[in-house]
């Protein structure tokens, strides 16, 4: 096993370095429009569904824009590495999350052990907690359109809805 990992990263590593990575024009414009947000190493990422030049449209991709390349263990959260010379054109997720929710909870602080809750209200009058830093949200019966922030605090006592987990998630790898 680790001798497949260690082979696939390096496959990654060349790719990254014999790619031209950088975004042009059109997709600039369309991150610009949905934001970009720093990550833990601050890199720049953004909650994207993105069509790739071979037909195929994913609902779940990170984009990442930095001058590393993606190698480590992070990036096994990932169904899948892209790279953004692949992609043919991005747009705004129906399960991304806006620029001001990120924000937010990025500065969420710890309640309890890797617990980092932000609440949200949807439109509903449900109340959502978040956890950590995600850039999608998705559950059966709430979309991301309908979330707004909420000046409060997550108390235990309360019933939250909470985020499904999101297993089909791809990053797009682009260079600053």
């Amino acid at each position: 096993m680790f001798q497949r990992f260690a082979n696939g990263q390096i496959e990654i590593l060349k790719e990254f370095d014999s790619h031209n990575l950088e975004l042009n024009e059109k997709l600039k414009i369309e991150l610009n429009s949905i934001g970009l947000s720093d990550d833990l190493h601050m890199n720049k990422t953004a909650p994207v569904k993105v069509l790739l030049k071979n037909g195929k449209t994913i609902d779940f991709a990170t984009i990442r824009i930095s001058k590393k390349p993606p190698i480590g263990y992070y990036f096994d959260h990932f169904k899948e590495v892209i790279f953004i010379d692949k992609v043919e054109a991005i747009e705004k997720s129906e399960f991304g999350l806006s620029k001001k929710i990120r924000e937010k909870a990025k500065n969420a602080e710890e309640m309890r052990m890797g617990f980092y809750p932000t609440v949200l209200g949807a439109s509903n009058g449900e109340k959502v907690v978040i956890n950590g830093k995600p850039l999608f949200f998705r559950n059966g019966k709430i979309k991301r359109a309908d979330l707004k922030l909420e000046n409060e605090s997550w108390d235990h006592r309360v019933t939250y809805v909470y985020e499904e987990k999101i297993e089909e998630q791809v990053i797009v790898i682009s260079k600053k």
